[in-house]
């Protein structure tokens, strides 16, 4: 009883000091501001084949979306706008042993956004955004598959080719905004972000092929209020 009673007391303490924080997460976040967010990828897969086979498929996948933005807060609002840069490898190995084929892919993709933004802040630290804009992506593909003769020689075929698309896409989420110091705020957000993508031809003519894709993100960046 008498540990819960202490236990209870502590509680109250620490909330009654949180509460009685400057409230940095909600009176601060007024005015111009602007920072960025950034998301790292590193993957390393190793799969082993299925029962009664002896292929095997490695897949190393790495890379980084950073989004700065600048925007204007007042009141609850928070209105501005994003640019969205992300680029991602990945590179996938098969093979089989008993055959001594392989087959490899490569893909690079550079991905670009610009969008506008709405942010509602409350609750001091927390904040709800959604924005629309336009997305445009671009891959370059490499596959070459190969076989070992036994004698020193191979025999294989190589298929390069890229992919570009542009098109509309919106995204929506949460995140929070911790005060570090007057101003500055260390922020994180988990967003869901779905764009549309038409194929782009040689010449810079849209077509009609459609590519959909949807992304979700946990970010984490630095945010500044001039106010």
């Amino acid at each position: 009883m008498q540990a819960r009673f202490i236990h209870t007391v502590a509680v109250a303490v620490a909330l009654g000091g949180f509460m009685s924080m400057p409230v940095y997460g909600y009176d601060d976040r007024e005015g111009l501001n602007f920072g960025t967010s950034l998301r790292l990828i590193s993957a390393d897969d190793r799969t082993s084949a299925a029962p009664g086979s002896d292929r095997t498929t490695h897949t190393k996948t790495a890379g980084q979306q950073v989004t700065p933005y600048i925007g204007f807060a007042f009141s609850s609002m928070n209105i501005g706008l994003a640019l969205n840069m992300e680029s991602t490898t990945s590179e996938t190995v098969e093979a089989s042993e008993s055959t001594s084929e392989e087959f490899r892919r490569s893909i690079t993709t550079d991905a670009r956004g610009l969008s506008a933004f709405f942010r509602f802040n409350f609750g001091r630290v927390m904040f709800m955004e959604a924005g629309a804009g336009l997305y445009s992506k671009e891959s370059k593909i490499r596959n070459q598959s190969t076989s070992n003769l036994g004698d020193g020689s191979f025999n294989g075929q190589r298929e390069e080719y890229d992919v570009k698309g542009t098109g509309p896409g919106y995204h929506m989420g949460g995140g929070i905004e911790l005060a570090i110091t007057e101003g500055f705020h260390f922020t994180t957000a988990y967003l869901v972000r779905v764009f549309q993508l038409r194929d782009v031809t040689q010449g810079g003519q849209i077509g009609t092929k459609k590519g959909f894709e949807q992304k979700r993100e946990l970010t984490f960046g630095v945010s500044h209020y001039i106010n």
